[in-house]
């Protein structure tokens, strides 16, 4: 977001009329660009969350599989490659996989979550 010197030096980005403003112009660029069922989509969790004071989840196992299956064809798979730790502290590792190809590589502390970040890298290197 670029900001005039003045609104950097005010704290600016930590004004909620600049960040809502913020928002309605990229939940109007999801409309734009994808449709009301998009934007509905995106934007209704966010909402919620920020009602309630939390963290927004964003399931990008979900995100990914809908992506991937667009064309009808391809699907995704979860491989756990990678177990460290004690049992107390495991990390494990997982890639998203779609027609045999590495498309996403995550760590997480148990095994769903590092499903959602190999899911959440390959959505973020592009490349489905």
């Amino acid at each position: 977001m670029f900001l005039s010197k003045g609104e950097e030096r005010s704290a600016g980005r930590k004004k909620p009329s600049i960040l809502a403003d913020a928002f309605e112009a990229v939940i109007g660029a999801v409309y734009i660009d994808q449709g009301i069922a998009t934007a509905r989509v995106f934007c209704l969790p966010l909402l919620l969350a920020a009602a309630l004071g939390e963290k927004p989840f964003t399931d990008y196992k979900s995100m990914l599989q809908e992506l991937i299956q667009k064309d009808g064809v391809s699907t995704v798979t979860y491989e756990i490659c990678s177990e460290r730790g004690p049992d107390h502290n495991k990390h494990f590792g997982a890639n998203a996989i779609s027609n045999g190809v590495i498309i996403g590589f995550g760590v997480g502390k148990t095994k769903k979550a590092a499903e959602q970040k190999a899911a959440e890298n390959a959505l973020s290197i592009d490349a489905v």
